[in-house]
């Protein structure tokens, strides 16, 4: 039981503590040694290759001419760029709206087949005309300098997939949210460090790109964002987080949509990372492996590590100093958590109590979202933040 306990406590605080540590000592290595960690075979053309952006849409009629907008510099950058909306079986006039702009490199399609972002983002795929994919979300507002500089590095010899620098703006000043924003900077930071050391594995859904013959297909319950990496890494090509290209999101505001943002990130994300990475890869691959399921997996897992370590604890109460000091520690953890869940609740401008409220509420959200990955209550299909808060 001591074993376990020792086991449990040290397994829930790894992928915040011990896993950040290491590659940052790591990356101190590299840096002192000289090693860039993306090395880059040849430079790009000065005016960047043709890209085919593809924007999902599930009933955005107040929003679509707004994203339109916005990229229309980046397609007068070339004319075979080319920006396809797609309609994830949209209920509003999402499609007249954006046909509202008539547009020579502007595509407004409906989605094919079944409902879902999956296959929506498949279907477009289909339909796209260049080398160079760029994915972005309705609400994610992307500059054009960030496009420019995503593409230039995207049609670099080895890169495989890139990704800009999610900046979330807390628009209503929410105590949950702003922790979130902590827990988003901190995850930036992280990422970072992977690229430098060629152990990045993932991406940002709000705003990547990714070469075309390296797309393959996304099951029903994947996306492009945890899915389409694996397998550029498979394909023998590396995946760079790009600190230098902001893209703009907002934050949920409020504890219960950003619940509900956890659960379905990782009821899709938790069997699809390791379904899709599968048994051949852990052995073949063993650092990726290793910063994969540091950075995701466990992390996923922390909430059931923190029970276990809990429940070993009150087992052991009687037996050393330690373990009640231990218990002590987590008892005062969850009155910090109710603390911070009555500053939330009453407005209260606390110190500490609402992030620690905020990091238990996204491990209970983990808690269910890998009880429904597992029991296949994975969503086909997503309703957009801005349209949850409403």
């Amino acid at each position: 039981m001591e074993f376990l306990f020792w086991f449990s406590a040290v397994a829930a605080i790894y992928a915040y503590t011990f896993f950040p540590g290491l590659l940052w000592l790591a990356s101190i290595v590299v840096r002192l040694g000289g090693t860039p960690g993306v090395r880059l075979a040849e430079q790009p053309s000065a005016n960047g290759e043709p890209f085919s952006m593809i924007v999902p849409a599930h009933n955005e009629e107040a929003n679509i001419v707004r994203k339109i907008g916005q990229v229309l510099a980046a397609l007068a950058l070339n004319p075979k760029n080319e920006l396809i909306i797609i309609s994830d079986h949209s209920t509003d006039r999402t499609i007249l709206a954006a046909q509202s702009i008539v547009h020579p490199q502007i595509r407004v399609l409906d989605n094919a087949g079944f409902r879902g972002k999956a296959r929506a983002t498949n279907h477009a795929v289909l339909q796209a005309q260049n080398e160079c994919l760029v994915f972005t979300d309705v609400e994610t507002r992307v500059p054009t300098e960030t496009i420019t500089k995503m593409i230039e590095m995207l049609s670099r010899s080895g890169v495989g997939c890139v990704n800009a620098q999610i900046v979330f703006a807390n628009e209503s000043n929410d105590k949950v949210a702003d922790a979130a924003g902590l827990y988003w900077r901190f995850e930036m930071w992280l990422r970072a460090i992977e690229t430098s050391l060629n152990l990045y594995a993932t991406s940002s859904g709000p705003c990547m790109a990714v070469r075309r013959s390296l797309f393959k297909v996304l099951p029903s319950t994947g996306d492009v964002d945890f899915t389409t990496p694996l397998d550029v890494i498979e394909a023998g090509y590396i995946c760079v987080h790009m600190t230098d290209c902001p893209a703009f999101d907002v934050l949920a505001q409020g504890s219960d949509i950003e619940f509900q943002t956890r659960v379905r990130m990782v009821a899709k994300n938790f069997s699809g990372t390791i379904t899709r990475w599968g048994w051949r890869n852990l052995f073949r691959r063993p650092l990726y492996t290793w910063a994969l399921y540091s950075h995701k997996v466990l992390r996923w897992l922390t909430p059931f590590f923190l029970l276990c370590a809990l429940s070993f604890n009150l087992l052991l109460i009687g037996r050393s100093w330690i373990f009640g000091a231990a218990l002590a520690l987590q008892l005062a953890f969850v009155a910090m958590t109710i603390g911070g869940w009555i500053a939330y609740r009453y407005n209260k401008a606390w110190p500490i109590v609402p992030q620690v409220y905020a990091f238990v509420l996204v491990n209970v959200a983990f808690f269910i979202g890998v009880i429904k990955s597992i029991f296949g209550g994975a969503p086909t299909f997503y309703v957009p933040t801005r349209q949850l808060q409403k």
